[in-house]
């Protein structure tokens, strides 16, 4: 198993536990309240708006699809008591007096009537799985109180004949669940609320792809059925304090008391604190944006990229491209590129509204279309010997990168760190050919361009606040199960692993760069990197991936040395090569990062750990320092 799947199993089982705890309390609430409001002797307009009143706390949210569901399982208990009642009636030929339906009983019928309907015309256009997943949990978890209720007043069956049958029951709603419901599965899955469908573009979401944790298959049996059964005691033991024999009026309301602030302990917590969480999201902060701004530059270059450009065309490859073809796309590119480089030269700091509109897709796409163009241009340099500027180039398109995600959201770090790369390899591919008075430039500045990369934290912490101003109610609900089942850093997972390992790349091609400049001074390698403080470097940089903090691996070998980070799995493999599925892809939670072989056009295969003298060959793997 790989560090990804044991997160994701880690993920997942937090996250169906957080959750069914909260369906187990909020439904077992309100389904007590339903059972209180459907049997009580006070006037059925008090309980009812009282019933709603509670239920309607989750508009101010605002969640419409729980209202839904909670308003429709009272509905069910509400009606359901009501026919048990009509049956008694007519069974024992009892004849009803007066009006049914009198004009003050018609009047008071339109308040809760107004309130569902102003309700219903703010609901959100859902499709069709979505409201299928709100009716299915409100009937079940209505049909699952009145099993409760039936197995704890049930007068017809005896009663250890009607805890069978309740289990049974519940058992049919269960599987009525599993096969209808996609909102529980959602809220642990990727693909969020409300789940996708065919939009005719053939894109859909199939039962498999939402139904996979073979954990919920447990947790939906039990969950309906724990709530029963919950529900019939706590009536049963109500029950027997009102029967009690020989007890005061103080002494059964002082057990009453002492039960309902247990259960408002253990029952209304979780919902309650969901809820103070959802109607309390993160405050927006203020935005403290420089003037000028090179942010504003990188804007204005994408208004000056050309239609239909030749870096975006599915056969132009800056590593293949003739001499003509670079220079046709540096040609077309240039506006733009010279307009964004004017930005680097200024403070960068992009700005955040905390709506919708952040996610500029388009600009960035552009942004792409620019780093390519500048790939070109570096390119194009390499191939008229100017390496000098080629490096140049190189250093600007990764400070490029860089810049776009600053005070932007993940996705713009990720597109940022994308670019970056692209900066980082063409340079990477000049170490040998740049010449060896600037290798030392070019470690200070690939340094000093390192820490322009905002904290992780800070771009997390943004996106955070983003998700819960921009993407609903069941977003910020799964940042919350998130956090208190201590799995809040897998939503960031995926960035986590993109900021380490931009990180590690930018430190190693520091290296690579340093190690040079020394050859230079000593014509050979040093033995260790330790050699290179303090005269080449301040200090040896640390690796990104170590767990424990420790330093990039240096290894020296006789025609060089090999360079290395241990990688996604933090494991120290001595420089073992990443696994190679057969088709060039490596996984990167294998083995460990070289350059060497990050960058390399076609990874070699079958390559162990440099440790090992038969498991790496010069016929296998270039060493760095070749």
């Amino acid at each position: 198993m790989t560090i990804n799947d044991f997160l994701g199993t880690c993920y997942n089982i937090a996250m169906v536990y957080a959750l069914a705890l909260l369906l187990f309390s909020s439904l077992t609430c309100v389904g007590l309240l339903a059972i209180w409001a459907a049997t009580s002797p006070h006037h059925w307009f008090w309980r009812t708006m009282l019933f709603l009143g509670v239920m309607s706390l989750v508009l101010l949210i605002p969640a419409y699809e729980p209202f839904v569901a909670f308003v429709l399982q009272g509905m069910v208990v509400a009606t359901a008591v009501q026919l048990a009642r009509w049956w008694e009636i007519r069974k024992h030929k009892v004849e009803r007096t007066g009006a049914r339906f009198g004009i003050r009983t018609n009047l008071l019928a339109m308040v809760p009537v107004a309130v569902l309907s102003a309700v219903a015309v703010r609901l959100p256009a859902l499709n069709f799985p979505a409201w299928q997943s709100v009716l299915l949990i409100g009937v079940c978890a209505g049909v699952a109180t009145l099993t409760g209720l039936w197995i704890a007043r049930g007068k017809s069956v005896r009663w250890w004949l009607r805890l069978p049958i309740g289990v049974f029951i519940v058992g049919v709603l269960s599987l009525v669940l599993m096969a209808g419901d996609w909102s529980i599965a959602a809220t642990h899955s990727l693909w969020g609320w409300p789940p996708p469908v065919d939009d005719g573009s053939g894109y859909s979401i199939g039962y498999d792809d939402y139904h996979q944790e073979p954990a919920w298959i447990a947790i939906i049996s039990l969950l309906i059925g724990i709530v029963a059964l919950v529900q019939s005691l706590l009536i049963v033991y109500f029950s027997l304090i009102n029967e009690g024999q020989g007890q005061t009026a103080v002494v059964k309301r002082g057990l009453i008391v002492a039960t309902l602030l247990i259960l408002g302990s253990v029952l209304l917590a979780p919902p309650a604190g969901t809820y103070y969480e959802l109607m309390n999201p993160l405050p927006i902060p203020e935005a403290d944006l420089p003037n000028p701004n090179g942010y504003d530059d990188f804007l204005a270059a994408v208004n000056l990229l050309p239609g239909n450009m030749i870096v975006n065309g599915g056969n132009f490859d800056t590593d293949t491209a003739t001499l003509s073809q670079l220079r046709a796309a540096e040609s077309e590119m240039r506006p733009a590129i010279e307009r964004m480089c004017k930005g680097l030269s200024k403070s960068i700091l992009g700005q955040v509204d905390y709506t919708s509109d952040d996610l500029w897709l388009e600009s960035i796409q552009q942004f792409r279309s620019i780093a390519r163009g500048m790939s070109a241009s570096s390119k194009l340099a390499g191939k008229e010997r100017d390496y000098t500027e080629a490096a140049a180039i190189s250093l600007d398109l990764i400070q490029f990168g860089i810049g776009i995600g600053r005070g932007r959201l993940m996705i713009d770090t990720l597109v940022g760190n994308a670019c970056t790369g692209i900066g980082c390899h063409d340079l990477y591919h000049t170490r040998d050919k740049t010449p060896v008075e600037q290798c030392l430039d070019i470690a200070s500045g690939l340094a000093r361009i390192e820490n322009d990369i905002e904290p992780l934290e800070d771009v997390v912490y943004r996106d955070r606040i983003w998700t819960q101003h921009t993407q609903g109610w069941h977003a910020h609900l799964m940042q919350f199960l998130e956090a208190v089942s201590e799995e809040s850093f897998w939503s960031s997972y995926a960035y986590y692993n993109s900021d380490r390992r931009n990180r590690a790349v930018l430190r190693l091609l520091q290296l690579e760069f340093a190690l040079r400049a020394w050859k230079a001074e000593h014509h050979e390698w040093p033995e260790s990197l330790a050699e290179l403080v303090p005269a080449i470097i301040p200090a040896v940089p640390i690796d990104p991936f170590s767990p424990d903090g420790k330093p990039l691996q240096y290894v020296r070998i006789d025609d060089g040395f090999v360079l290395y980070s241990v990688g996604q799995n933090e494991i120290d493999e001595g420089g073992t090569i990443p696994d190679d599925d057969g088709s060039g892809y490596r996984d990167p939670a294998t083995g460990d990062l070289r350059l060497d072989i990050h960058y390399a056009p076609d990874p070699p295969v079958n390559a162990g750990s440099i440790g090992d003298k038969e498991s790496v060959t010069e016929e296998e793997t270039t060493p760095s320092g070749e």
